[in-house]
């Protein structure tokens, strides 16, 4: 078993995996446990959708796709160093890379065993609708939260923008990443407010349309 597999289980999960993996295969049911154990880190590091670290290749990339993967770099650094926590935004249209980079942020950052939590917007209102709001506001206290897709959700009501909004507005001074296809004047719609925090306090906004 490889660190690469540790840093994807949390804390209580590594432990008791470091500990089965000791056990010594004198019963039946010690090697099944260990067996569930492979099991259950093979599963984790399958969710994860690790991209190939050549697809990061940055030589010849234009002038806009450029300036996301460094500022993708630079947050990736700071979260990763003593600096002050803020927001990254990665704004453009689809098919840019703006999801790749999050997925190698999120990557470098478990390596080196800084919990991040991936968010899809749209999955979460979704998951949002069945079991109430606070399932959004729980990411209010994550360590590192990257939120892909940022305004991909049908609400007619507006319940959805207010709740991410309101999670956000708890965030500020937290490490925060946000994929979004919103232009400005999109993301002025769901909450005018939080369009001007994603440059204020420090925060970064990479506009590629």
């Amino acid at each position: 078993m490889t660190d690469d597999i540790l840093i994807c289980l949390p804390g209580d999960s590594v432990a008791m995996l470091r500990a089965m993996m000791k056990k010594p295969f004198n019963s039946e049911e010690a090697a099944q446990e260990r067996a569930a154990a492979m099991e259950m880190w093979r599963a984790r590091l399958r969710d994860l959708d690790i991209p190939r670290p050549e697809e990061y290749v940055t030589e010849g990339l234009e002038p806009g796709r450029l300036a996301m993967h460094e500022a993708a770099q630079a947050f990736t650094n700071a979260a990763l160093g003593r600096a002050t926590p803020y927001w990254l935004t990665l704004a453009g249209r689809c098919g840019c890379g703006k999801t790749l980079l999050a997925r190698w942020v999120r990557y470098n950052l478990l390596r080196a065993r800084r919990p991040c939590t991936w968010v899809h917007c749209g999955e979460m209102v979704a998951r949002a609708r069945e079991e109430g709001q606070r399932c959004i506001q729980a990411l209010a206290g994550d360590a590192v939260l990257v939120l892909d897709d940022f305004g991909a959700w049908h609400d007619s009501t507006g319940w959805a923008g207010n709740a991410f909004s309101t999670m956000l507005n708890a965030r500020l001074g937290k490490w925060t990443l946000i994929t979004t296809n919103a232009r400005g004047r999109d993301i002025k719609a769901i909450d005018e407010r939080l369009l001007w925090r994603l440059r204020d306090r420090g925060n970064t906004l990479v506009d590629f349309f």
